[in-house]
């Protein structure tokens, strides 16, 4: 790994410490939750379609981008 790729990642989480509550915007921490959701549907969606039944897989990951739509229009939002 380059020296400098910490640097940045170091730069990164103290602009995102640094910023206000304004300038992550009021849906911040609603949006790390549906992230959440979003990764786990995901990975149990992928997990049941691929080891057990299709259809229920299938809905869960239908179900997974939707919440995924809903973080990006919050995202638009603001």
């Amino acid at each position: 790994m380059p020296e400098d790729y910490n640097n940045g990642h170091e730069r990164r989480r103290h602009r995102l410490e640094k910023m206000s509550y304004a300038e992550r915007g009021r849906f911040f921490h609603v949006r790390n939750i549906l992230n959440i959701v979003f990764i786990i549907l995901a990975i149990a969606g992928m997990a049941i379609y691929f080891y057990s039944n299709r259809t229920t897989g299938g809905v869960l990951l239908i179900a997974a981008v939707v919440v995924k739509l809903i973080e990006c229009v919050l995202r638009i939002i603001r």
